[in-house]
């Protein structure tokens, strides 16, 4: 039985699914799946990037889950799960760039433990600790995409990615990969001018229609330029939608569109729009060809799922037309093979069945089996 133990520490709040809460929350069912002892502990609400002393002490945090308890989940003090720490053979912290509890938590995790820092997008804290973050043979970074992993080697010499974004059971199969074309589209995601919404829908063709799901009251300025867009196609604007609706959404369509970019429609530009792109991969495991920007790190994920093909240069509409009418081009057939493929390459790479075991092998942890 594996006796590992292990904390997992999200420094940002998990209370609103998307894509980082995900990450965090398979990260600890691929842990616990191991037999592992694991806990994790959470942010309450989002914290100020820097605080004074006593403030991060005092900083609320949940104790959502713990492997060998069954109790709900608790309110603490951060100084608390400082002091718990301790107990632990790693201490993995997600969203480690959030704010300057991170630098507490380096210098509590020992010399004999393993410090795991893993960044899932949301990075106010970046400058500072590219500045001051002293790098230790036991920490290393976890990253989520060779585009992130690249990104911290430049204040770390220990980084490794990709991670996961699938689980073996939820890939469809029989029918889902060989219905006939329907000429659907969705995107899915924030409804925010870093996804490039719009170019999704220009580069719609005619004959096609696009199903947006996202809140789009987060930017007003961008959801009127959305919906000037959409007029004369067939475009449906679904709003925020439970995880089972969104769900539904994605299975029946034939093709997920991700546009993101960092050169935006107001001219401003902006690092990076993404760290890995898991609607691509969640496309991949319904049975649906995700077409993607070039914005890093999507390449990357495309690649590694056999789709180099479905890139387009970012903000280019009319290459994106070109794919997706290419793609309505193929016969069922051609079609289905390539999503069985997509499949088996995402089985290799992205799924968190064995997630921990990779992570594990790439940083050499001994211990427990």
């Amino acid at each position: 039985m594996n006796r590992e133990r292990i904390a997992l520490i999200s420094l940002f709040p998990l209370g609103n699914m998307g894509g980082g809460e995900f990450l965090t929350l398979n990260t600890l069912k691929a842990v616990a799946a191991t037999g592992a002892q694991c806990r994790l502990y959470a942010a309450q609400r989002e914290i100020p990037p820097l605080q004074p002393l006593n403030a991060r002490l005092t900083t609320e945090f949940l104790q959502v889950f713990d492997s060998e308890s069954r109790q709900r989940p608790a309110s603490l003090a951060f100084k608390d799960v400082l002091a718990a720490c301790a107990d632990f053979d790693v201490v993995w912290v997600h969203q480690y760039l959030s704010n300057d509890l991170v630098f507490d938590l380096i210098n509590t995790v020992a010399s004999d433990q393993t410090l795991l820092l893993t960044n899932e997008g949301h990075e106010p804290l970046l400058g500072l600790f590219n500045q001051i973050y002293q790098w230790s043979p036991n920490h290393w970074c976890v990253e989520i995409s060779n585009f992130s992993r690249d990104r911290a080697a430049g204040y770390t010499r220990q980084t490794i990615g990709p991670g996961a974004g699938a689980w073996n059971n939820q890939l469809r199969n029989g029918e889902q990969l060989t219905r006939p074309f329907r000429h659907r589209a969705c995107c899915i995601g924030r409804i925010l001018p870093h996804k490039g919404v719009e170019i999704s829908i220009e580069g719609l063709p005619n004959n096609f229609e696009l199903n947006v799901v996202g809140n789009p009251d987060l930017d007003a300025d961008y959801s009127k330029l959305l919906r000037q867009t959409a007029g004369g196609k067939h475009i449906q604007f679904l709003g925020p939608l439970a995880e089972a609706a969104k769900t539904r959404v994605l299975e029946e369509s034939d093709v997920l569109i991700a546009s993101s970019c960092v050169s935006l429609y107001n001219g401003k530009k902006i690092e990076q729009a993404e760290l890995l792109g898991l609607v691509l991969i969640e496309a991949v495991a319904a049975g649906v060809l995700p077409v993607a920007s070039d914005t890093s790190p999507f390449p990357e994920v495309m690649a590694n799922l056999g789709l180099g093909e479905y890139v387009y240069p970012q903000r280019d509409s009319g290459a994106l037309n070109r794919i997706l009418q290419r793609y309505e081009a193929l016969d069922d057939q051609s079609r289905t093979e390539l999503r069985r493929r997509s499949q088996a390459l995402l089985r290799q790479h992205y799924l968190f069945d064995d997630y921990w075991h990779r992570v594990r092998a790439a940083i050499g942890m001994r211990g427990p089996e």
